[in-house]
C-alpha cells in the first residue's frame, strides 16, 4: 500500500480515537493513542484489535466493536503482534512454529508456520487449545516452548529456557507488585528461593501457583512461558488429556495444568527476570507495546 493508503487510515484512527464515546477512566490514555498514532509503527495498532478479541476489556462496547468493524479494512496495513513474537523466536533459532487459532482464524495467516484450529474455541479453554498443539506433532516428542500469543518478549526469555536442561521450566518476574494486572496468567507465584543474590547461582523451583498466594510468600508473577523436555511434553499430554476428561476442566487453562504437575510430585523449576515482557491486556498496554 502506498503512503497515501497509510496517512488516510491514520488519520481515521486519529479521528476516531477523539470523537467515539470514549470508556469512563480512559480519557487521558486516548489522547495518549491518538498523538502515538501519528508516528507509531502501524503494528502497534494490531494489538487493539487483538487485546479486544478477547474480551478482557468490558465496558469498552461500541468504542471496541468500531475498532474492529476498521481493523476490517486496514488489516493489509498492520503487522500482527503475531509476526513480532515469530520474529523473537526465529532470533533465537526457535524456527518450527505452531499455532493454535480459534476465534477469526482467518485472519492468522503469516508464512512459515504450522497452524492447528480450535474450532470449539467458544466453549473451551486453554488446555484444550494446547492438546491440539501437542497432538499435531506427528514425530517424536521433542523440546517444546509454549507461550501465549498476546505476550511480547525480550529475546533472552525462550533463549534461556531453551538453556536449560530441566524437564518443565518457567520464568517469573520477580517484580511482581508492578505487575498485578498479569494475574491473569495464572496468578502469583511462592518459590523455594525468592529472588535474590543468593537465588543467582541456586536452583530454584516452584512451590505453589495462583491467586491466593499470602503476600509475604509472593515471589513472582507468572509470565506465560513454559518450557518442557522431549519426556515431559510425553507427559503434559498425557495429563492434559485426563484433566479434560473430567467435564469440569473444559475451560481449564495452562496454570492449572502446571498445578497439576505440582501436585503430582513434578520439579518445576522457576527462571528470574525483572520485566522485559509485555502483556497486552488492556488499552494501557496497547500504548507501551508501541515502545517495547
Amino acid at each position: 500500500p502506498g503512503r497515501l493508503d497509510r496517512d488516510v487510515w491514520l488519520a481515521r484512527l486519529a479521528d476516531m480515537l477523539i470523537d467515539a464515546d470514549i470508556p469512563p477512566g480512559m480519557t487521558g490514555l486516548m489522547e495518549r493513542a491518538r498523538a502515538q498514532s501519528l508516528h507509531q509503527p502501524l503494528a502497534t495498532f494490531w494489538l487493539l484489535q487483538d487485546a479486544f478479541l478477547r474480551g478482557d476489556l468490558p465496558g469498552a462496547g461500541a468504542f471496541a466493536d468500531e475498532l474492529l468493524r476498521m481493523q476490517q479494512d486496514v488489516y493489509p496495513l498492520v503487522a500482527p503482534i503475531l509476526a513480532r513474537i515469530v520474529d523473537a523466536y526465529n532470533a533465537v533459532g526457535v524456527k518450527d512454529i505452531v499455532v493454535v487459532r480459534g476465534y477469526k482464524k482467518e485472519t492468522v495467516n503469516l508464512p512459515n508456520l504450522t497452524y492447528v484450529d480450535n474450532d470449539d474455541y467458544a466453549d473451551t479453554g486453554e488446555l484444550a487449545s494446547l492438546l491440539k498443539g501437542l497432538q499435531s506433532r506427528k514425530d517424536r516428542a521433542q523440546q517444546t516452548l509454549i507461550s501465549y500469543g498476546d505476550v511480547l518478549f525480550n529475546t533472552y526469555i525462550p533463549q534461556s529456557l531453551c538453556q536449560e536442561a530441566d524437564d518443565c521450566v518457567i520464568f517469573l518476574d520477580s517484580n511482581w507488585r508492578e505487575q498485578t494486572s498479569y494475574a491473569r496468567l495464572g496468578g502469583f507465584a511462592e518459590c523455594t528461593v525468592p529472588n535474590s543474590r543468593k537465588a543467582f547461582n541456586a536452583k530454584v523451583y516452584l512451590k505453589h501457583l495462583g491467586d491466593e498466594i499470602p503476600e509475604a510468600s509472593t515471589h513472582g508473577v507468572w509470565m506465560g512461558f513454559l518450557k518442557v523436555s522431549p519426556a515431559a511434553a510425553t507427559l503434559i499430554t498425557a495429563v492434559i488429556t485426563e484433566l479434560l476428561a473430567q467435564p469440569g476442566n473444559r475451560k481449564a487453562t495452562i496454570p492449572h495444568l502446571i498445578q497439576e504437575l505440582l501436585k503430582r510430585g513434578q520439579p518445576i523449576r522457576v527462571l528470574y527476570t525483572v520485566g522485559h515482557w509485555l502483556d497486552i491486556n488492556s488499552l494501557e498496554d496497547v500504548v507501551q507495546a508501541g515502545e517495547f
